[in-house]
């Protein structure tokens, strides 16, 4: 049974009346789960979609429609339609990371003909969050499984899309890999750093996490760990 739910900022965004939040995570990192648990308390009309090549076209009368993404090149316009339309829309893309899921937009619009999709996606995107299950324990009566999972969260601020529309990969790189710090940012690396004060990791499953371990242990240094 899936008990924890999405970062505060994820409910700030979903009083939004238009946009689109983009969630990414393994399959077996339960992302589709945590959402489902995190809206269980929402009083807001909800569509979920989970084949969206099926039928892109959404009630009139529902606030958020949440897709889990088949495919970025086939499907993406047609769902940024439906933010156009005047909806929330909530992507759900199963991939390792936010920065993963934004490459594969990348590889599939890379191009002149697509450039219109970029602008349209970064003016409405709103917020990222990667969800990684950090840890998995058994209870001791062996019957169930506890899991812990972290966040990493992106706000798009002003600073945040500008680098999206310069299309300037290398900050993007930086602020979604660890190695420098952006307002309403968190990464990987800090989300591990704040399990391990709070000993709900230890050392060797921090760094088997970690996608930037160089980075990591940096940030233990600086706090004499």
């Amino acid at each position: 049974m899936i008990e924890q739910i999405l970062p505060t900022v994820f409910f700030d965004k979903l009083e939004l009346n238009q946009g689109l939040i983009l969630l990414s995570g393994y399959r077996n990192a339960k992302i589709g789960e945590v959402l489902e648990n995190s809206l269980k308390s929402s009083k807001k009309s909800i569509f979920w979609k989970n084949h969206p090549r099926l039928s892109l076209k959404s009630p009139q009368n529902c606030d958020v429609v949440i897709v889990e993404i088949q495919n970025w090149t086939a499907d993406f316009e047609m769902l940024l339609n439906i933010v156009e339309e005047g909806k929330l829309l909530i992507v759900i893309d199963y991939s390792p990371c936010s920065y993963f899921s934004l490459q594969r937009f990348w590889s599939g619009h890379y191009h002149e003909a697509r450039l219109h999709l970029f602008w349209r996606f970064y003016e409405n995107l709103q917020l990222m969050i990667g969800q990684h299950r950090l840890k998995e324990t058994i209870t001791s009566n062996g019957d169930q499984v506890q899991e812990i999972f972290g966040f990493e969260v992106y706000l798009i601020t002003e600073e945040l899309r500008k680098y999206l529309k310069d299309q300037d990969f290398t900050s993007l790189e930086k602020i979604f890999m660890g190695g420098v710090e952006c307002k309403g940012s968190i990464n990987l690396n800090q989300v591990l750093f704040q399990f391990l004060l709070r000993r709900k990791i230890d050392l060797k499953e921090a760094f088997k996490v970690s996608r930037n371990p160089t980075h990591f242990d940096l940030l233990l240094k600086q706090a004499g760990i």
